[in-house]
């Protein structure tokens, strides 16, 4: 039996700032794709960006898109980070005190020494919430280069996630608004 449970996008605190990550993966081997968006505290925009990888595995395009988006924080003087990402493995895998599989070391060690350089936090979101992110990393297997934008360089799709509080169609529910402090989808759980 499936329970549906209502899924919050809460914008941190003063002073924070999310970054919500993902990778995108088509096909095997196939085309991959990162993306991620930096908001404040109000969810303004600060910065996405979405790039063309040249790896060949999830594992890789979801530490990618966590490391660059990283690397922009740091370039732009963001220091107190809240990453959001919905790969649960990625988490533990930062998280853990090992080095992870040899074709992983590399990034994920660049992105804990990145992270000693910050005050931070990580944690999981569903995919349904992590819509943007998604969004720009999908765009990028369609790119040739790293774009990085601006809130007001976000067109279509892609500029209705920066402060807008209104809900999303997920997994087949029917969508409603409600002005909220925080965005928020429905997802069903077994």
């Amino acid at each position: 039996m499936k329970k549906a449970i209502i899924v919050h996008w809460r914008k941190p605190q003063e002073g924070w700032y999310k970054l919500n990550t993902d990778g995108a993966f088509k096909g095997n081997p196939g085309i991959i794709g990162a993306g991620s968006i930096l908001r404040n505290h109000l969810g303004r925009v600060m910065f996405a960006f979405l790039e063309p990888l040249r790896t060949n595995t999830n594992t890789q395009a979801e530490l990618s898109a966590i490391h660059r988006g990283l690397q922009l924080c740091r370039d732009k003087g963001f220091r107190k980070i809240w990453i959001e990402t919905d790969a649960k493995a990625i988490i533990t895998l930062i998280s853990s005190p090992r080095q992870g599989a040899w074709n992983l070391q590399n990034t994920l060690q660049r992105i804990r020494n990145i992270l000693s350089q910050m005050t931070y936090r990580i944690s999981h979101i569903f995919r349904e919430r992590n819509q943007a992110a998604d969004f720009l990393a999908n765009q990028a297997c369609s790119e040739q280069q790293l774009s990085i934008l601006q809130e007001d360089g976000l067109t279509g799709k892609a500029k209705g996630f920066g402060t807008d509080d209104s809900s999303v169609v997920a997994s087949g529910h029917t969508e409603s608004s409600h002005p909220t402090p925080f965005f928020f989808s429905i997802v069903c759980k077994e």
